[in-house]
């Protein structure tokens, strides 16, 4: 049996810890087990991961304790004990497993792209760009989940190069698939009996943009007054100024907040409509999911096209306004009735059964060749 370390696993429940637990659940784990590094106080999904027969590893970080955080990088790195270590990243400004991986010659290096983004901190830019830069002759393994999260992470040259692996940000297509049951009875508990209800799955960060969904929301109310905002998501530094927004439209009695959830693919299906207008995606997993769900769905035209795998998600401008979002948001959504697309899903790849296999086989690879 192999180990392979991950990274990129923090306290929410985000994409990365979705994507990267799915594959955990679907791989042959007498073949490859995974361990974790934890360097934000406790992982999301520790204790599952215990229970798979993986492990939790503590380090801090380097602005925590420098010389501690470097100690145990060199010690896992130079023990031998892993096949691989897979990086999941949503920038390289921070690379120092792969380096240490690369200095032993024991452990290859995988970084995997899980998104297209922009650094908001000058310092961070720089040493994106130039590990990046570094990165680009080394013997790692370079995985993205569409193109344009491989030309952030690995840069536009290597891609075209053809050395980059696209893993699709796969997921468990069954569960989302559409239930009028399941709908029924979320919206009994949820309240949202004869209500038109919107739909939206994510941190409230400044990536996912919810000030302007907020905007969109106050306009689809002017003109349905049944709409409910459904939000679904920790907090990623945002909840206040989304909330003031809210109180200032005066909207807020019609926005049900329900923090992190476990039951996504049920609360999904009492969705009228699902609307993310992010400023960036890698992808967008959750684009996915809600386009499993069966639902009408949109997106700002800055998620990667990828993303688009039925003719429920529509791409609209971040350039238009919050009027037009709103009316096209009803036009298309208003009499819609939902559907199974779980065969299409699975079709276009995502289905994590194949994913899994995907990735289980890069890392077996690396296994043999080691």
């Amino acid at each position: 049996m192999i180990r392979v370390l991950q990274l990129g696993f923090t306290q929410n429940l985000g994409g990365i810890e979705m994507i990267i637990m799915n594959i955990y659940r679907n791989i042959d784990r007498n073949k490859i087990q995974f361990d974790f590094i934890d360097d934000c106080g406790e992982i999301y999904f520790k204790n599952e991961i215990l229970q798979m027969g993986g492990r939790v590893i503590p380090i801090p970080t380097r602005r925590e304790n420098y010389l501690e955080n470097r100690k145990i990088i060199n010690e896992l790195m130079s023990s031998g004990e892993y096949a691989a270590v897979h990086c999941n990243c949503l920038a390289v400004a921070n690379i120092d497993f792969v380096k240490a991986a690369l200095r032993f010659g024991k452990t290859v290096p995988i970084v995997h792209s899980h998104q297209d983004m922009k650094l908001r901190h000058l310092k961070s830019e720089i040493l994106h760009r130039y590990n990046r830069k570094w990165m680009s002759n080394k013997p790692i393994v370079r995985l993205a989940c569409s193109r344009q999260a491989a030309n952030w992470i690995h840069g536009k040259k290597v891609t075209e190069s053809g050395k980059v692996t696209i893993i699709q940000n796969a997921i468990n297509v069954e569960k989302f698939k559409y239930s009028a049951q399941t709908e029924l009875e979320y919206r009994k508990e949820l309240d949202l009996e004869d209500k038109f209800v919107v739909g939206c799955v994510g941190r409230f960060a400044y990536q996912k943009n919810y000030e302007f969904l907020a905007e969109v929301f106050s306009e689809i109310k002017k003109r349905k007054s049944n709409a409910v905002l459904v939000c679904v998501g920790g907090d990623g530094g945002m909840e206040d100024t989304v909330l003031s927004i809210f109180n200032e439209k005066k909207i807020m009695d019609s926005v049900i907040l329900l923090g992190i959830r476990e039951d996504v693919e049920n609360i999904m299906q009492v969705f009228d409509t699902f609307v993310l207008p992010s400023r960036w995606e890698g992808l967008g997993i959750v684009y996915i999911e809600a386009q499993a769900a069966g639902i009408m769905s949109f997106a700002s035209d800055v998620v990667p096209q990828e993303a688009k795998v039925t003719d429920l998600l529509h791409y609209i401008s971040l350039n238009e306004s919050k009027e037009a979002w709103a009316e096209e948001i009803l036009r298309l959504g208003m009499d819609y009735k939902k559907r199974d697309t779980t065969n299409e899903i699975r079709l276009a790849g995502y289905d994590i059964i194949s994913i899994a296999k995907k990735m289980q086989d890069i890392y077996l690879q690396i296994g043999d060749n080691g």
